[in-house]
């Protein structure tokens, strides 16, 4: 039976932020902006991945050799959209080689990122009235 997958502390997969030796991150990273995706980092919720990621685990798949300790390093990496561009929030970013040099993240996406998951939930709760409350004034409303 699969154990369920706590997601109160979500973040999303970087290979700089999973861990290579747990079986729920050690794949998770690599689902991110998959080639056809049009625009969506993924398909499926982001949770989903990390039980993909176990899975292959389970059935073999590994990042270092069990025996040897030997791991092939990335010839790409995601870079996310740079700040100051129209689709930083829902941009699918793209896989560049390694070498690219990394963009700047937005200070938005730092603060947000730094917040708590409540935090965070309160905050985008609050971003969702206050657009509700704009829609309400541009349709004529108060």
């Amino acid at each position: 039976m699969d154990e369920p997958i706590d997601t109160t502390d979500e973040k999303f997969p970087l290979r700089e932020n999973c861990d290579p030796t747990d079986p729920d991150e050690m794949f998770w990273w690599m689902f991110a902006s998959l080639p056809g995706m049009n625009n969506a980092f993924f398909l499926m919720p982001i949770v989903y991945y990390r039980l993909v990621s176990k899975r292959l685990y389970d059935l073999g798949a590994r990042v270092k050799c069990d025996a040897c300790g030997h791991a092939a390093e990335p010839t790409l990496k995601l870079q996310l959209p740079p700040s100051g561009d129209p689709q930083w929030a829902t941009g699918q970013g793209k896989w560049v080689p390694i070498d690219t040099p990394d963009v700047e993240v937005p200070l938005v996406r730092r603060a947000v990122d730094a917040l708590s998951p409540a935090d965070r939930a309160a905050f985008f709760k609050e971003l969702a009235r206050r657009a509700d409350a704009d829609n309400t004034n541009d349709e004529g409303g108060e």
